[in-house]
């Protein structure tokens, strides 16, 4: 991995309150706001879902179909079906 890629991650991370950097000390995690841990989690649900629905309609499935299949997923994870 090139330095240029990893110091771009760093300073990613600690623009987006991630991480925090201290002159002569280090780099160190953050501590998260709730509101940072919401949207953080929100954002990954959100994103993974529309990857899904647009895998979805790229094979033509109807709103009903993919309506099915989330059921089918949340039956599965609650260890039901």
């Amino acid at each position: 991995m090139s330095v240029i890629t990893t110091r771009r991650a760093y300073q990613n991370l600690e623009s987006d309150g991630f991480i925090e950097t201290f002159q002569g000390k280090g780099t160190f995690v953050a501590t998260i706001g709730r509101t940072l841990k919401d949207k953080t989690k929100e954002t990954a649900v959100y994103d993974t879902f529309k990857q899904a629905v647009e895998t979805a309609v790229n094979y033509d499935y109807t709103f009903e179909e993919m309506e099915e299949i989330l059921h089918r997923v949340f039956s599965e994870y609650e260890g039901g079906e």
